[in-house]
């Protein structure tokens, strides 16, 4: 596929036309594809630019393409784009801006043509951004098409504008040549700058303004010049300046003596002041209450020595309740003791002393003799604590 190149620009294409070397002000032509525009165009699009400073506004350019060996492109006028979507960082051609722009051209310019596209960045400054490339690709991407910014915001420095073409199929800047029809136009209260750089002299109100949008490096270099050869040109001679010797002071200021009093009294106030700030300084220092600072040590041990006696407290406590509980239980138990020993062991009477009575109650009251063999075998069956019921005696059977 080939590329997008004004190289690739035929004869055929173009409109056979003379460049404009006296209308430019130039001796010979730049080689390559260049930009012819009028500065009315300029001035033009420019007016269209300050009428929105906040939205985007743009338009067409329109003119021809013409030969003279090699290709330029010759802007005539510009075109408003009306019924665009205009938006911050954005304008978009509609389908009425493109039948405005061809019933324009069909009724005021029957002879030229769409050759590119102009639009402004308010506040942005000069680039194409993705949008505007996208622009360029999709509509205005015949070699010859050419692209103009304008930022009103930066109106009067020498970056405010800029044209951009294709090299290689990328879009790139380059700079013009302008035919001064009108004076340029800038946004300030006076005339000043309106002064024609192409020429090469600051003051020639007699010719036609025009000068190339160049750097500004190109308007210092020339000032430079001027000033140089204005340098370069000798000064009169002139009488020398005879310089006098300074004159000794003859006149003596006298201070009248009410003036010396005060100023004596105001030094000597200061004096008494300085004087008493520092007592009082010293006396502050003095009587400040002193503290005295207690090593880390020495707090970490009474810290200790408080948590133990702490622990300490606290365990004399726990033991004393404790002990306390414990003479509670042992009482309460002393007491369930006593109180089962009355229930459970039987009552023993006392006994009785000896009567002297019939035989028959004595064998009652007596009980039998056992041999000791038997009362041997119940003292060691018996348990020691048990008490023995009283039993009947046992009566042996008669043989």
């Amino acid at each position: 596929m080939m590329s997008i190149d004004p190289q690739n620009i035929t004869e055929q294409d173009c409109v056979p036309m003379q460049f404009p070397l006296k209308s430019l002000h130039l001796a010979q032509r730049p080689a390559g594809f260049q930009i012819v525009v009028f500065r009315s165009v300029l001035n033009k699009m420019k007016q269209l630019g300050r009428k929105s400073m906040r939205a985007e506004v743009g338009g067409m350019l329109v003119g021809k393409v013409c030969w003279d060996g090699e290709p330029f492109v010759f802007v005539k006028d510009s075109i408003e784009g009306k019924y665009t979507d205009n938006r911050s960082a954005s304008v978009t051609f509609t389908s009425k801006t493109w039948d405005y722009v061809h019933e324009q051209i069909e009724q005021h310019y029957p002879d030229l043509k769409i050759v590119g596209w102009n639009h402004t960045h308010p506040g942005f400054s000069i680039f194409l951004s993705s949008y505007d490339l996208f622009i360029c690709r999709s509509t205005f991407n015949a070699p010859f098409h050419i692209a103009y910014v304008f930022d009103p915001h930066i109106e009067n420095r020498p970056a405010s504008e800029g044209f951009f073409v294709w090299r290689n199929s990328q879009v790139v800047s380059q700079r013009p040549l302008i035919i001064g029809d009108v004076p340029a136009f800038r946004a300030t209260h006076s005339n000043v700058w309106q002064t024609n750089w192409s020429s090469g002299n600051l003051a020639s109100p007699n010719k036609t303004q025009n000068f190339d949008m160049t750097d500004i490096s190109d308007k210092i270099r020339i000032t430079a010049d001027d000033v140089g050869q204005t340098a370069k040109t000798p000064l009169p001679p002139s009488a020398p300046v005879k310089q006098e010797p300074p004159k000794p002071c003859e006149q003596v200021i006298d201070v009248p003596l009410l003036g010396k009093l005060d100023i004596y009294a105001m030094v000597l106030l200061n004096t008494m002041l300085s004087f008493m700030l520092l007592i009082l300084f010293f006396a502050f220092l003095a009587l400040r209450p002193r503290v005295e600072v207690i090593p880390p040590i020495n707090e970490v041990v009474a810290d200790s020595q408080r948590n133990l006696k702490q622990l300490v407290n606290e365990s004399e406590n726990r033991i004393s309740e404790k002990i306390e509980v414990c003479q509670t239980d042992l009482q309460n138990l002393k007491q369930k003791c006593d109180t089962i020993e009355k229930h459970t062991l039987p009552k023993t009477e006392p006994p009785k002393p000896p009567n002297s009575g019939s035989p028959a109650e004595k064998t009652m009251t007596e009980p039998p003799k056992l041999n000791n063999i038997q009362a041997d075998k119940s003292a060691k069956d018996k348990p020691v604590n048990e008490s023995t019921p009283s039993t009947p005696p046992a009566t042996l059977p008669n043989e």
